[in-house]
């Protein structure tokens, strides 16, 4: 089905780059890839709003303050159950109100903070593979 959009078409994903000290929050994922954390936007959502849900679906904390423009943005294509779907992530800075998480079992399996060279040794996804070159 997705290979048959058109080619202009991109699923937009918003991303949190939340650092405590030296190190920064990575989810694990429930399909054991740690990331960023973030989601898909929904047709008509701004990325303030956007990332304030995922936030508080895999977090359950708010935005306290969020950078005005993204400090990453990349495109990859993901193949997903033999679809290959091309994606926008744009990541933010932000400032949460807690570092008290309570993570959703659907959304997540474990959330903790990392170093770079502790990220090395991750199982990563993607979009967070290519953050890493970056920090």
């Amino acid at each position: 089905m997705i290979n048959k959009l058109p080619n202009c078409f991109y699923r937009l994903s918003v991303m949190a780059l939340i650092f405590k000290k030296e190190k920064v929050l990575l989810v694990k994922e429930v399909d054991g890839r740690w990331s960023l954390p973030g989601g898909g936007l929904k047709v008509g959502e701004s990325f303030l709003d956007g990332l304030s849900r995922e936030l508080k679906e895999e977090l359950s904390v708010k935005i306290i303050e969020m950078s005005p423009q993204p400090l990453y943005v990349w495109t990859f294509v993901e193949n997903k159950n033999n679809d290959l779907i091309p994606k926008i992530t744009l990541v933010f800075k932000v400032e949460i109100d807690s570092f008290n998480f309570k993570n959703d079992p659907k959304e997540s399996v474990e959330i903790n903070f990392f170093s770079k060279p502790e990220m090395q040794n991750l199982n990563l996804h993607l979009n967070t593979q290519e953050l890493i070159k970056f920090l």
